[in-house]
């Protein structure tokens, strides 16, 4: 009691307190882990931390596929980091898609995407630019290999 005493007098305690509408989204978000399922499917980055390899094969050959024969794109597996501060170190087996467009070094063509109107982040490697297919999300392909497309246009 005397510590909840203690943080209702602190001045703070007014700022930083959640409102209704931040309890009603957390109580939402909650209650979708509930169901593993319905969690995975609803919640984005769960789907990203959860897909398996396996799963994310198809997204990155559908996405070598939509992209230009001039980025000489190979379907390569990958690490996928989990995350800095919240999962240091730690990373998950994926697959992308290498960009080796001819011309075009691969710090110049990650520049490049990096100033698309939506931008795109790879990891260059090996001379290479790669796109891990663990974060997209439905309907990112199309746009994304527009992106690529036109980066290696311009």
């Amino acid at each position: 009691r005397k510590f909840l005493a203690a943080c209702r007098a602190q001045p703070l305690a007014r700022a930083v307190r959640a409102d209704k509408l931040t309890l009603a989204g957390l109580a939402a978000t909650l209650g979708l882990y509930r169901d593993p399922a319905t969690a995975r499917r609803e919640i984005p980055v769960l789907r990203m931390l959860t897909a398996t390899a396996d799963e994310l094969a198809p997204c990155a050959e559908a996405l070598r596929a939509a992209l230009p024969a001039a980025a000489q794109a190979l379907v390569v597996a990958t690490r996928a980091a989990v995350g800095g501060g919240a999962f240091p170190g730690a990373s998950l087996a994926s697959w992308g898609v290498a960009l080796h467009p001819a011309d075009i070094a691969a710090g110049d063509l990650a520049a490049r995407l990096r100033a698309a109107p939506v931008p795109v982040i790879g990891v260059v490697q090996k001379g290479r630019l790669v796109l891990d297919t663990r974060t997209l999300l439905a309907g990112d392909l199309p746009p994304l290999a527009e992106a690529v497309a036109g980066a290696i246009a311009r």
